[in-house]
C-alpha cells in the first residue's frame, strides 16, 4: 500500500502543472491528476476564423453550448440528441468562444462554430481520441482553407 504522502505528492504535481494553483478536487487526487493531464488542442490556419484558437478536452457526458442553442432551435432535445450522435466516451474539446469539436457517430470528428453550426469535418481514424491533424473538409458554412489541427498534453 501506497502511504499517504503519496497522494499529496501526487496533488502538488498536479497543481505545480496548472501553474502552481492549488486544486480543490471532489473525487481526490486521480481527478486532480486527470485535470492536469489534459490535453489541449489547437486549431490554426482556418478560413473561418471563429474556429482558430486552443480547445481544452471536456467531458463526453457535457453538452456543448453550441450543440445545445441549436437543439433548441430545432425544438430538439439537446442531451438525447448528444447521446444519439456521440460515442458518450470520447473526450471533446472546447475553445474559449464556445467552438467545439468532437467526434459524431458517423465516424468524423466535426469542428463546429460558436452557433453550433458545422464548419469542417475529417474522418476518424479508428484509434484515437484526439482529432486528426489534417484532412479536413469545409462544410457548406466553411471557408477555405481548411484548418490544421495541433495536439498537445497541457503540462
Amino acid at each position: 500500500k501506497r502511504p499517504k504522502r503519496w497522494k499529496r505528492m501526487l496533488a502538488l504535481s498536479a497543481a505545480t502543472r496548472l501553474g502552481g494553483r492549488a486544486i480543490r478536487a471532489t473525487r481526490g487526487t486521480r481527478r486532480a491528476m486527470a485535470m492536469a493531464m489534459a490535453r489541449v488542442v489547437v486549431v490554426e490556419g482556418a478560413g473561418s476564423v471563429d474556429v482558430n484558437g486552443k480547445y481544452a478536452e471536456r467531458d463526453p457526458r457535457k453538452v456543448p453550448a453550441g450543440f445545445r442553442l441549436t437543439c433548441e432551435k430545432m425544438l430538439w432535445d439537446p442531451e438525447q440528441t448528444w447521446k444519439e450522435l456521440t460515442t458518450g466516451t470520447t473526450p471533446w474539446f472546447e475553445s474559449d468562444n464556445d467552438s467545439y469539436i468532437y467526434l459524431n457517430r458517423d465516424g468524423r470528428w466535426w469542428i463546429d462554430d460558436p452557433s453550433g453550426a458545422g464548419v469542417y469535418i475529417a474522418k476518424h481514424d479508428g484509434a484515437s481520441e484526439t482529432p486528426p491533424t489534417s484532412g479536413y473538409v469545409p462544410l457548406s458554412g466553411g471557408e477555405l482553407p481548411v484548418p490544421q489541427v495541433v495536439t498537445a498534453d497541457r503540462y
